[in-house]
């Protein structure tokens, strides 16, 4: 046009309607059925080029393994396949398009649970704080990256909605999904414990013995034992001609949750 702007013109034509919740299949004769006074128009915004804000994922799921970290964000870069900014997009001190996005939980569900997804607008608490898309502009916006939190030992999915902000409601869905890992269990043994000689069998108390972490799909694990003799030092027994010899040394006890994670601690015996 005459301030130099793209024109972009559009054929809106109709194809069935339906008035006042009548009953049957719509009626296809290409007329509006009366339901509009004058024919509906289509306009581009172009300032000067003209486009539409988009927002579309490159893939519909993202995966990371639960953590054992608290407070330790994960970022996954290039998440996108289509970014337009708005047409009236902010620029910053360099340039560039300032596009922000705000990020809902939609529906989850955690620990390998049966059944449907939850749906009430929250994350179950599988993430510890909101997460977060940041867009990569330089200078036009082309791709974003999503950040999560995820809760300490917490495992499972959650559906994200993520909506463009100042482009009329653009909005898209991914799914973050947390994997679930084997954590090893806990217990605790003497750091040492004495007995006398020739005292025949040897009694040591565990304390402690959890599986870990006590989520609701480890809390309730199996716990096998195992037990060996690793190494000999630093124990000393006389023999008839009172000469010293090294006889024991330290016990490892392995602790095995599903025969999976390991907990392994160990004490000398004196």
């Amino acid at each position: 046009d005459a301030q130099g702007r793209e024109t972009v013109t559009f054929t809106v034509a109709a194809k069935c309607w339906q008035l006042f919740r009548r009953g049957g299949p719509m009626v296809c004769d290409d007329t509006y059925g009366g339901l509009f006074q004058s024919l509906p128009t289509v306009t581009a915004n172009c300032n000067p080029v003209c486009h539409t804000a988009t927002l579309t994922f490159g893939q519909p799921l993202v995966q990371l393994n639960e953590t054992e970290a608290v407070n330790q964000g994960y970022a996954t870069q290039g998440i996108l396949v289509g970014l337009t900014a708005p047409q009236n997009a902010e620029l910053d001190m360099q340039g560039r398009e300032v596009v922000r996005f705000h990020v809902r939980p939609a529906c989850h569900l955690l620990f390998g649970r049966a059944g449907d997804m939850v749906c009430d607008g929250t994350d179950g608490g599988l993430f510890a704080s909101r997460p977060v898309v940041t867009a990569v502009c330089d200078p036009l916006c082309h791709n974003a990256t999503l950040t999560v939190v995820p809760t300490a030992f917490w495992n499972g999915r959650v559906e994200l909605e993520v909506t463009m902000e100042d482009a009329d409601n653009v909005t898209s869905r991914i799914m973050v999904e947390v994997l679930p890992v084997n954590q090893p269990p806990s217990f605790a043994l003497p750091a040492q414990y004495g007995i006398l000689e020739n005292n025949g069998l040897l009694s040591i108390p565990l304390t402690g013995i959890k599986a870990f972490p006590p989520t609701e799909d480890e809390a309730a694990d199996a716990v096998t034992w195992n037990v060996s003799l690793v190494s000999f030092s630093s124990f000393y027994s006389e023999d008839r001609g009172g000469v010293s010899i090294p006889l024991t040394g330290i016990l490892t006890e392995p602790m095995t949750e599903d025969e999976a994670a390991d907990s392994i601690t160990s004490f000398y015996a004196y």
